[in-house]
């Protein structure tokens, strides 16, 4: 019976490892995609500021857009560039 028991534990330990394991995968695999998302952004952002556009990034974004870039027109008061942008490191969607 002992046995029987010392078996089941091992079994419910080697579940519950790989299970655990998969999760924590995953959790990385998350942040990884979600940093590349956010380094992504900042470039843009950059690219943006050198453009004279002012910017803004909603961090955390699950909006229609992750970045707001507003900028005056040549010679103009009555110009104004307003850029809202969702920022996308890969092609899906």
């Amino acid at each position: 019976m002992l046995g029987d028991l010392s078996g089941m534990v091992h079994l419910v330990t080697k579940v519950v490892t790989k299970v655990v394991t998969k999760v924590v995968t995953k959790v990385v695999t998350m942040v990884n995609r979600m940093k590349k998302g956010r380094d992504y952004e900042y470039e843009v952002l950059e690219m943006l500021r050198k453009h004279g556009y002012n910017v803004s990034r909603s961090a955390g974004s699950h909006g229609e857009w992750d970045i707001t870039a507003v900028k005056k027109g040549p010679r103009s008061r009555r110009v104004l560039y307003v850029l809202l942008i969702q920022a996308k490191m890969s092609k899906r969607r």
